[in-house]
C-alpha cells in the first residue's frame, strides 16, 4: 500500500463517484478504478459498494476513512515539523551567559527571539566564560553570550555589544555630589569590591589594567561572584566598584553611578558557537541576535 493510494480512495470517498475523484485528481478514471480494486485487494475487504447510479461506502469503507483522515492529518502535521526543524523554528536550544549579559544583552536577545520563534525550547545556562568555552567544545551548550576576546580554533566568536565601564559609589560618597565623568585615580585610596579572577578572568583583568592605567592598583577588600552582590554591598557603604555600564538597568537603592573621564576601555560582548555546528536553530538565533542588537542598541 502507498500513500497515493490512501488520497485516492479519500477523494472517491468524498466525491462518491469515480469520475468526479479522477478530474478531482487529475487522471482518467479508468486507472482510478484500478488502483481502489488493488487496495481493497490487498485490505481484503470491500470499500465501496458500487452500481450502475451511485456508490456508496461500506461499512468496512466507513471505518476505514475516518483512520485514514487521522493518518494523512498525522502525515501533514510530521511533514510541516521536519520543514520548520530544517527552518529552525522547532527544537531544543541552550544558551550560556555571563553574568554581565543578564541586564542588557539577554532581554534583548531572548525576547525578540521567544516572540519570533514560540515552539523553540530554550534553556539558558548562567557561565564563566571559561566554563562556556568549555561547554561549548563538549557540546553541552549550543551558544555562548560571553566576554571577549577570546581565541579558540575549535569556535567562531563574534562581538555584538561593546559598553564602558563606569564607578559605582555609595549614595553618601564624598564624590557623589561631584557632576559629570570622575578621574578613576580619584578612587585610588578606596576598598574595592571585584568578582574574582577565576569567575570572570578577561572582565577581572580589564578592571585591574583601567585602575593600573590611572596609576594604582585597586585595594580589593570585598571578592563576590555576583554583580548584583557587589552593588548590594556598594549600597551598604562597603566599597566602590568598577561596573559595566547596563549594571544601572538594576535598580538599587543608595548608589550613585558615574562615567569614567578618559577611560577607553570597554567590556566586550560576543556570541560564541562551535565550527561545526549544522544545527539550524543555532544559526538563526545568531541570525536573528545580530538584528536584535543592532536595531535596539
Amino acid at each position: 500500500m502507498e500513500l497515493r493510494h490512501l488520497r485516492y480512495f479519500v477523494a472517491v470517498a468524498e466525491e462518491l463517484h469515480f469520475t468526479r475523484a479522477a478530474e478531482r485528481l487529475n487522471m482518467a478514471q479508468p486507472p482510478l478504478s484500478q488502483q481502489i480494486r488493488q487496495l481493497e485487494s490487498e485490505l481484503g475487504v470491500q470499500l465501496f459498494q458500487r452500481t450502475k447510479r451511485q456508490v456508496e461506502l461500506t461499512a468496512a469503507g466507513k471505518n476505514f476513512l475516518k483512520n485514514v483522515y487521522k493518518i494523512l492529518i498525522d502525515l501533514d502535521k510530521t511533514c510541516d515539523s521536519a520543514q520548520r526543524a530544517q527552518k529552525g523554528e522547532i527544537g531544543n536550544i541552550v544558551v550560556g551567559f555571563t553574568g554581565t549579559a543578564t541586564y542588557d544583552i539577554l532581554p534583548k536577545l531572548l525576547q525578540p527571539y521567544r516572540s519570533e520563534f514560540p515552539f523553540v525550547d530554550i534553556s539558558v545556562l548562567q557561565l564563566s566564560t571559561t566554563d562556556q568555552i568549555q561547554s561549548l567544545l563538549n557540546g553541552e551548550i549550543n551558544i555562548g553570550i560571553l566576554c571577549a576576546p577570546i581565541k579558540n580554533s575549535q569556535l567562531n566568536f563574534e562581538v555584538i555589544h561593546q559598553e564602558p565601564f563606569i564607578i559605582a559609589m555609595p549614595r553618601n560618597h564624598p564624590l557623589a555630589s561631584k557632576s559629570g565623568p570622575i578621574e578613576v585615580q580619584e578612587f585610588s585610596k578606596e576598598l574595592f569590591i571585584m568578582i574574582p579572577r577565576n569567575s570572570g578572568q578577561i572582565y577581572y583583568d580589564t578592571i585591574i589594567n583601567i585602575c593600573h592605567n590611572a596609576g594604582f592598583s585597586p585595594n580589593i577588600t570585598q571578592e563576590v561572584h555576583e554583580l548584583h552582590t557587589s552593588i548590594s554591598l556598594v549600597a551598604a557603604g562597603m566599597g566602590v566598584a568598577l561596573v559595566p555600564d547596563s549594571i544601572q538597568n538594576l535598580r538599587v537603592r543608595g548608589i550613585t553611578y558615574r562615567q569614567l573621564k578618559n577611560s577607553v576601555s570597554t567590556l566586550k560582548t560576543a556570541l560564541a558557537w562551535r565550527n561545526d555546528e549544522t544545527s539550524p536553530l543555532v544559526h538563526t538565533f545568531i541570525a536573528l541576535a545580530k538584528k536584535s542588537i543592532k536595531k535596539l542598541a
